[in-house]
């Protein structure tokens, strides 16, 4: 590599081996955290621009091809990141790892560009619209922009660096609520709000080449030794992940196969609102893989606590989400469409608790993944896949689109279960331990259970059950003491923080 080029620290590669990698995974999480509630605030104020001024009907087409589109921009992954952020945090700084990075970058861009050349074939068979094709392909060319900029901040995850990762996620945010906002005002119709990514897409995408090469070499080449051991190690998860994102978006698409347009305009709208929500439990996952990959190579006593720690935190937090989510459900979707979308409001109090399964079963496939089990969710996968078409076919033509919500909560619960049984099968040694979930159940009950209080506001019953779920998970000990621990040990020491938590906790 000659001076000129872009070098990585070994400071990068250490924290990963280190005791501090786990703190700075929960502090990134946090971070993550808090910038997903900034994008989810101006996620929902796009939403509620975007409702209102294309109608149901509209927005039913809009969200179609979003839909459609966010199939091929989760297919062209195909396990790629989860792949590339393992091996390059068990790659050794250098050549080898430049070669793996620049191979990734040129892979996605091949793979996207292929998906989205199906996906508009798909739309102008599918659909008798040529707005709809003309859609897929002003969306598909941001989605090729899109996917790789996501694979440019690899580099960041692997090193730990949330903060400018959050950080590019919160202009995208920012950028679409301008653009938005500015084609409503200039009462725009409906093709330009498909064409409005691909500027938003490629401004992000330079920042974050210029961003991340001034500490990492990225290029857009292939090696071909790279190429060969990347796709051993990615196919059998590429066959999983686009079994799962099929599984993830096909509701979507059965819906507005199957049900009215009136139907698919209230699903899509709850769905859309799921999407946002949905997105956290991914965000702070993938913040553990690059540590629950080199700790499986290592500790798999460290990979255990590790995966423990996940289950429990996650558990707690996405459940809480849910019910919020459930009680408010009412709301949430007045605030953002009015009252032509209030019978949305029922789908949504169900898909909500979907979100719980979401983060269950993703810090699962992260575990396999890290322990080179990808194979093993190829066969997972497909019957969650074939629980969701068939579930879905068969409730949302008996009960129109809230089917499709009981259908996608239910396909979540066999996932998770199918996932603990292969984990228990393949790798019983890092299975965490699930006796705490008893404390969960009581703190949703609690919460589910202010839903039943004749409130004058559907936000008033989401925030009793909300404060009630915490403080009843508080006082069963619910929340993990590590939690504590890495976010106030920096501030005020971690023997401290332990001494407090040995008191209340009884140890830490």
């Amino acid at each position: 590599m000659s001076s000129a080029e872009p070098h990585e620290t070994s400071s990068d590669d250490a924290i990963l081996h280190s005791g501090a990698a786990g703190g700075k995974v929960v502090r990134g999480g946090v971070i993550r955290t808090a910038g997903f509630g900034v994008g989810v605030l101006f996620g929902l104020g796009t939403s509620a621009l975007l409702l209102r001024h294309l109608g149901v009907v509209d927005y039913g087409k809009y969200g179609t091809i979003a839909a459609l589109l966010g199939l091929v921009l989760a297919l062209s992954d195909g396990g790629l990141t989860s792949i590339g952020a393992r091996e390059l945090s068990t790659t050794a700084a250098g050549p080898e790892r430049k070669r793996v990075a620049s191979t990734l970058m040129l892979v996605r861009l091949v793979t996207t560009t292929i998906g989205v050349l199906i996906a508009v074939v798909f739309a102008a068979l599918a659909y008798s619209s040529g707005e709809l094709t003309l859609g897929a392909a002003l969306v598909g060319a941001s989605v090729v922009l899109i996917s790789m900029q996501a694979m440019a901040t690899v580099p960041l995850l692997i090193t730990l660096r949330i903060a400018p990762m959050t950080g590019f996620e919160i202009l995208r945010h920012v950028l679409t609520f301008v653009g938005v906002l500015a084609l409503v005002l200039a009462e725009a119709g409906l093709e330009w709000f498909f064409v409005l990514q691909i500027p938003i897409a490629a401004v992000l995408l330079l920042l974050t080449v210029i961003y991340v090469r001034r500490s990492f070499p990225l290029g857009i080449r292939a090696d071909r030794t790279a190429a060969y051991r990347l796709g051993r190690e990615t196919l059998p998860l590429a066959i999983a992940s686009t079994m799962i994102v099929l599984y993830g978006g096909a509701m979507v698409i059965i819906v507005s196969l199957v049900a009215s347009s009136y139907q698919t305009g209230l699903f899509v709208t709850s769905a859309r609102i799921m999407e946002v929500v949905v997105g956290l439990p991914g965000l702070v996952i993938a913040l553990a893989l690059p540590v629950l990959s080199v700790a499986s190579a290592t500790d798999h006593d460290r990979l255990r606590n590790a995966l423990q720690l996940m289950i429990e935190l996650g558990l707690v937090l996405s459940t809480l989400v849910a019910v919020t989510l459930a009680l408010a459900s009412s709301g949430v979707i007045s605030l953002i469409g009015g009252i032509a979308f209030v019978e949305a409001a029922p789908i949504l109090q169900v898909q909500a608790f979907a979100i719980i399964g979401v983060f269950v079963s993703q810090a699962l496939q992260n575990a396999l993944v890290s322990l080179r089990l990808q194979q093993s969710l190829v066969l997972t996968n497909a019957v969650a896949l074939a629980a969701v078409v068939i579930l879905g076919v068969v409730l949302v033509s008996q009960f129109g689109a809230i089917g499709g919500a009981y259908a996608v909560v239910g396909a979540e619960a066999l996932l998770v279960t199918m996932l603990v049984l292969t984990l228990r099968r393949q790798a019983p040694q890092v299975l965490p331990s699930l006796r705490f979930s008893w404390k969960v159940v009581a703190c949703l009950a609690l919460a589910a259970g202010a839903g039943l209080i004749p409130l004058p506001s559907t936000w008033l019953n989401a925030l009793i059950g909300g404060v009630g779920f915490l403080v009843v998970a508080f006082a069963l000990r619910a929340v993990p003491g590590e939690l504590a621990v890495a976010l106030a040990g920096p501030i005020w020491g971690e023997e401290r923080i332990r001494g407090v938590l040995r008191r209340y906790y009884g140890a830490a």
